[in-house]
């Protein structure tokens, strides 16, 4: 799923991670793509559902997108999934539901 996502050409960066389902199921998962643009570029969400929709199986296409200007990383350049999970949760950066996008 990075891997796709990290090929359209306005995509710096790419850090896919699981939150609590908003369906409230036990035990599942809604993916988020936190994606950080290139300088001077902006993500569509809709062009990145697209590419998801065209290069993924349905049930690998994240269920939201999180437009961040950066994926925060470690000293050793390690994505730190839980410093995006946490501004998710907050409500930080754009917020894109792929519900809003079929």
């Amino acid at each position: 799923m990075e891997k796709v996502i990290g090929e359209h050409p306005d995509v710096s960066e790419v850090c896919v991670y699981g939150v609590p389902a908003a369906s409230g199921a036990p035990g599942e998962s809604d993916l988020v793509a936190a994606i950080a643009p290139f300088e001077g570029k902006t993500i569509d969400p809709k062009a990145i559902y697209e590419k998801c929709r065209k290069d993924l199986e349905p049930n690998f296409i994240p269920s939201f997108l999180q437009i961040v200007p950066d994926i925060p990383k470690t000293i050793s350049e390690k994505a730190l999934d839980r410093k995006l999970r946490e501004e998710f949760e907050k409500g930080k950066g754009t917020i894109c539901r792929f519900e809003d996008y079929k």
